[in-house]
């Protein structure tokens, strides 16, 4: 298992991990696993802004979204958000990671892993410390 940051080659799974949870009427968990992207290609430009902190809505702190996908496998399970750090309201609500599976990959386990892989890559990045 490891996580990934998607490239235009992940576009026909993010779609099928988006329609699984909408197929479902679920809300969409992380909110970063979607942003506010109506197309593939937004998508990812939003997703480098948002890490890059640039064109943030009010409110809104940088973060990194990050994809579970098994080895040698384009099949998105699911992400994890991790926030650069905290303002006054995620600090009352919210914190500094939001993760979620699709609906038909949940009580697999796959959870912990995105948390456990996610707590490496904090480790080894410029984030402060939470």
């Amino acid at each position: 298992m490891k996580l990934i940051k998607l490239t235009e080659n992940y576009k026909n799974e993010w779609k099928s991990l988006i329609d699984e949870f909408e197929t479902n009427q679920e809300k969409i968990i992380p909110l970063g696993m979607r942003g506010s992207s109506s197309s593939f290609l937004d998508f990812l430009i939003e997703s480098e802004n948002n890490s890059k902190g640039i064109n943030l809505s009010n409110g809104i702190v940088p973060s990194d979204i990050y994809f579970l996908v098994k080895d040698k496998s384009n099949f998105l399970i699911g992400a994890i958000d991790i926030r650069h750090y905290l303002n006054d309201k995620l600090l009352k609500s919210g914190g500094n990671v939001g993760y979620g599976v699709r609906p038909s990959e949940r009580n697999k386990g796959y959870a912990t892993q995105i948390l456990a892989l996610a707590l490496k890559n904090v480790k080894r990045c410029k984030y402060p410390k939470f």
